[in-house]
């Protein structure tokens, strides 16, 4: 120690090598144990005031400039000089630069014995000029080498001249008396005098350190200022690094029965973990100020994990962590963070924020945390809990059936051997997956493969995804997505959204108000009971009114709906399809399909190229204008062509035709038909079931089987099969109007 005019003071490492308590002593149980906040409170403030000495640094502010001369040393020195200079840049943001002047800031020296430093002061508390002398006996051997006591000796004396004190109240030597706390050491701060395995209340490996450490960062931005300039992209720590400074190098140096150690600080940007390629059981913690076990080392035949050698400084937000092969465990942060964990038997614990957890290979187990989390267990028999928020369980990359069952926690297929709880959502793969919710608010993705996902209870979200997926809301306001693929989707009980977009679907909206959108291709839509809203979108799509069993009374051109549709809105609907109540259903000026099912029917194509069935009961059918395909189907029914050529099938029992304007076909194979307009020799035609000719041609049939009857003719074909052809009186001339098919 020395103190010249009260204004110059000499911090002197040199005894013993500044490591190591004298006379091998243990550290006094009694002690405190301190935060980092308060090792960075003695380094700055409470050594001083211990030595007698006031507090002090450069009149710099944060990203200012510090001078420093390095002529006169040996290059080796040097190296470790520029070195250090880069590992505090990386955690102060100040401007280190280099001049041969000898009225620099910093000056070094090599050629008095040992390490030490010396400050001057030009007012209270402020450093005039600060001197660092290492002797090149110190480091000899250790030349250009980072992983070395010898550039840790850097790092701590340019600690001192930028005003640090040591980290216990001693200078040069050390004894247990002098302590200050019980955990000085190495992995709290490089201005320690105790290695990490010198102080059993530290649980860490020998390890030399390439960065300043936590309490060291704290304190020197304390007197300097946070910087917001550095690390500030997307940094990769450990394998792979870009991070600035020595600390680039860690996973390189490691390797040894003494390891390295480092502090972490980081200002921005989406960051990223990465020990992949460690095959120890690793412990990487994500949380400011913690500390974490990463790397390893061949001890024998033994693969052996270092302990205690990477810490999180305050304020540094990591947000991305991979684990190695060994049994990992990671822990998240309050931000969203991505952890991997690799092959082995891992525990990820993702903590606050929205998280990405992915086991990978091994029975891993993945807690959520708060936050809205994913969870990839990956192969083997994992244990995913999904905590606070709205947890949700991925499969994407499995090939086979997932078969999961959130209400009786159930797991099969690709998922056998997985326990999931606190799970709100399911993802699943390329196989045919069978996804079922619970009573709670799901969401369920099938992805490709034909999937049937079932929501059950709560308001859920269902996407079918690739492939012809059948989606059940069940209970609740769900909300069901088709995706590609001719799907099935039944909202259930509910005021349910229905959509099908790419392909032919089939939406029924169940029980409540529920809003219905085909999306592209021919789709097919009941509302069910409710005041619905069925929108067909692009393709051929047809409204069904299948169990309703009063009168349905829709007419498309009009929009109007009543009776049993009565509150359903209809858009870009082609077809209809009745009930069992006696219907009214017309079309549009577009080519419409309409069917009217059971009872007794009036179906009215309007314009457009129509198609119009029936059904059971007697029927009413009116084609209009266009080109229209008429089918009565099984009943008395009558059928009205209108203006266009029509094809008019009477179909079973005893119907009348008309064919109106137009070249029209009329077909006939059951009952007792009349065709009230037919125009011999003008386009009309008429095609006749060979299965009721006998093998005759169409002259042998009307010589055999045809008559005239008060102007009409009869034809009859036995067992109550009749067509009847008014206001032609004239039998033979049917000959090239008739036709078998």
């Amino acid at each position: 120690m020395c103190l010249n005019c009260g204004n110059m003071y000499h911090i002197a490492d040199d005894e013993n090598d500044a490591v190591g308590l004298v006379g091998g002593g243990a550290v006094a149980a009694a002690l405190p144990t301190y935060s980092p906040h308060q090792v960075a409170n003695y380094l700055t403030n409470g050594y001083w005031q211990d030595v007698n000495f006031q507090p002090h640094k450069f009149d710099v502010s944060t990203g200012g400039t510090i001078t420093y001369s390095l002529t006169g040393i040996e290059d080796a020195g040097k190296w470790f000089a520029r070195k250090a200079f880069e590992a505090w840049s990386a955690v102060t943001g100040l401007n280190f630069v280099e001049q041969n002047s000898a009225s620099s800031d910093i000056i070094f020296q090599d050629h008095r014995p040992g390490a030490f430093a010396g400050v001057s002061l030009k007012a209270p508390g402020i450093i005039s000029q600060a001197t660092v002398n290492i002797s090149t006996s110190w480091y000899a051997g250790d030349e250009n080498d980072l992983h070395s006591y010898s550039f840790q000796t850097y790092l701590h004396e340019i600690g001192h001249a930028l005003g640090l004190g040591h980290a216990g109240n001693y200078n040069g030597t050390v004894s247990s008396d002098d302590l200050v706390f019980a955990n000085d050491s190495w992995q709290m701060s490089v201005m320690s005098y105790l290695s990490q395995t010198e102080n059993s209340n530290v649980n860490a490996d020998l390890a030399y350190t390439l960065t300043p450490m936590i309490a060291d960062i704290l304190a020197v931005q304390k007197m300097y200022g946070k910087p917001t300039n550095v690390n500030g992209g997307n940094t990769v720590w450990g394998f792979g690094s870009n991070a600035q400074g020595p600390a680039s190098k860690f996973t390189e140096l490691s390797g040894g029965s003494i390891g390295s150690a480092m502090t972490v600080f980081d200002t921005g940007g989406v960051d990223t973990f990465d020990f992949s390629n460690s095959s120890a059981h690793q412990r990487i913690d994500l949380r400011q100020g913690a500390i974490s076990n990463v790397l390893d080392y061949n001890k024998g035949n033994l693969v052996v994990g270092y302990k205690g050698n990477l810490v999180v400084a305050f304020g540094t937000l990591i947000e991305n962590a991979k684990g190695g092969s060994g049994n990992d465990v990671l822990i998240g942060n309050l931000k969203g963070n991505h952890l991997s964990g690799g092959n082995g038997n891992d525990v990820l614990n993702g903590g606050d924020g929205f998280d990405r957890l992915v086991g990978g290979n091994g029975n891993d187990r993945l807690l959520g945390g708060n936050g809205n989390d994913e969870l990839t267990g990956g192969a083997g028999a994992d244990t995913l809990i999904g905590g606070f928020g709205f947890d949700t369980a991925f499969y994407k990359s499995t090939t086979t059936r997932v078969d999961i069952d959130l209400l009786t926690n159930r797991a099969a297929g690709a998922a056998l051997g997985d326990k999931l709880s606190g799970i709100e959502g399911l993802v699943g793969g390329s196989g045919h997956d069978l996804l079922r919710g619970n009573g709670a608010a799901n969401k369920l993705v099938g992805n490709n493969g034909n999937d049937l996902l079932v929501g059950r209870g709560g308001n859920d979200n269902l996407f079918g995804g690739l492939g012809n997926d059948s989606l059940h809301g069940e209970v609740g306001n769900d909300r069901l997505f088709g995706g590609i693929g001719n799907d099935k989707l039944n909202g259930g009980f509910g005021a349910d959204k229905l959509y099908g977009d790419m392909g032919s679907d089939v939406l029924d909206g169940g029980a409540g108000n529920d809003w219905l959108v085909g999306g592209l291709g021919d789709d097919k839509l009941t509302g069910g009971v409710g005041a619905d809203h069925l929108n067909g979108g692009a393709g051929i799509d047809t409204a069904y009114y299948s169990t309703a069993t009063t009168r349905v009374d829709i007419d498309l051109l009009a929009n109007r709906t009543a009776g049993a549709a009565s509150g359903d809105t209809l858009l870009d609907i082609e077809g209809l399809v009745g009930g069992s109540g006696h219907d009214l259903l017309r079309g549009d000026g577009g080519a419409n399909k309409l069917v009217g099912n059971n009872g007794n029917d009036l179906l009215v194509g309007r314009g457009g190229n129509d198609v119009l069935y029936g059904g059971f009961a007697h029927d009413s059918l009116h084609g209009e204008i266009g080109n229209d395909r008429l089918f009565g189907g099984n009943g008395i029914d009558k059928l009205y062509g209108g203006l266009g050529a029509d094809w008019l099938y009477g179909g079973q029992q005893n119907d009348i035709l008309i064919g109106g304007g137009g070249q029209d076909r009329f077909y006939f194979d059951d009952g007792k038909d009349v065709i009230k307009d037919f125009r011999a020799g003008e386009g009309d035609s008429i095609y006749i079931d060979d299965v009721l000719t006998g093998g005759k041609s169409v002259r042998e049939l009307l010589s055999s089987k045809a008559s005239v009857v008060n102007g009409d003719v009869h034809i009859d074909f036995g067992n109550g099969d009749k067509l009847i052809i008014e206001d032609v009186s004239d039998k033979m001339s049917l000959v090239d109007d008739i036709l078998f098919y």
